[in-house]
């Protein structure tokens, strides 16, 4: 079974999610063009970055677009990629959000545990997410990063 639909039935299991739910929406997204590399169109994304991306979705509260996910070899050299980028193997994002500096956008990524426990890198226009295994940070965090959020 694939692993975006095990994610969906472990979150119907759980009671976080149900017919409409803004998590299944972004899943099925998963398997569209939102994710796919933009060179050869092919899409391996991790359902556990869909799902943090969701979540970040929901406490933005403002839309979020991602501008780099899966990436192939190809596409990633031209972009000059890290060799063993995360997007690689689909566990990166890289976003941005119109309504939000990058930095705020970055802080508010802290609150969602797999990015808070992963990578986070903080680029002029756009923010990088990935679920690496160690928290890592980089980048400009320096112009003003507070947000007040409200649950």
């Amino acid at each position: 079974m694939k692993r975006s639909v095990l994610l969906v039935l472990a979150l119907v299991a759980c009671g976080q999610t149900g017919p409409g739910s803004e998590i299944q929406l972004a899943t099925r997204d998963a398997a569209g063009s939102e994710f796919a590399c933009r060179h050869c169109g092919r899409n391996r994304i991790d359902p556990a970055l869909v799902a943090a991306l969701q979540e970040l979705r929901n406490l933005a509260g403002q839309p979020i677009t991602v501008t780099s996910g899966f990436r192939c070899p190809e596409h990633n050299r031209a972009v000059g990629g890290a060799c063993h980028s995360y997007h690689l193997t689909g566990q990166a994002v890289d976003v941005r959000c119109d309504a939000l500096t990058p930095a705020i956008l970055a802080d508010l990524a802290t609150r969602v545990p797999p990015f808070a426990n992963g990578g986070i890198g903080v680029y002029p226009d756009h923010v990088h997410l990935d679920l690496r295994l160690k928290p890592t940070r980089w980048g400009n965090w320096h112009e003003s990063n507070t947000l007040e959020v409200t649950p």
